[in-house]
């Protein structure tokens, strides 16, 4: 049996692994790992919410592959939707017809499409 320390985090790692598949991420990093690392790019893919935790956690995609010009307006997009303006759509429409096969932003896009705000993003299965 693992401490319930490691056990917290291996069941965390877990879970980020299922969040992939709903965000359309492929690696997944929590903020509290993001934290601990340098030297590698990264973008905020939403504030999760665990199915039984009662906290947010802030997940990252890693994005050596981006350009500056790519990453820049998705940060943008990504801001002004984690503070609710309405133009984050527009953002996330323009972003989404120069790069179509980002999923990610096309994860939020739907969301916003749909009335959505913010980064918060409730997960219902584990």
């Amino acid at each position: 049996m693992y401490p319930i320390a490691l056990s917290r985090v291996l069941n965390t790692a877990a879970r980020l692994e299922g969040v992939n598949k709903f965000l359309g991420t492929h690696i997944a990093v929590s903020g509290v790992t993001a934290a601990k690392t340098s030297g590698i790019r990264l973008r905020p893919a939403a504030d999760v919410m665990l199915k039984g935790k009662k906290e947010k956690l802030a997940v990252l995609e890693p994005v050596e592959d981006m350009t500056d010009d790519q990453i820049k307006p998705y940060l943008e997009a990504y801001e002004l939707m984690r503070e609710g303006t309405p133009q984050a759509l527009e953002i996330f429409e323009q972003f989404h017809r120069r790069w179509p096969n980002d999923r990610l932003a096309e994860f939020h896009l739907k969301r916003l499409r749909k009335g959505e705000i913010g980064c918060t993003v409730k997960l219902k299965r584990k």
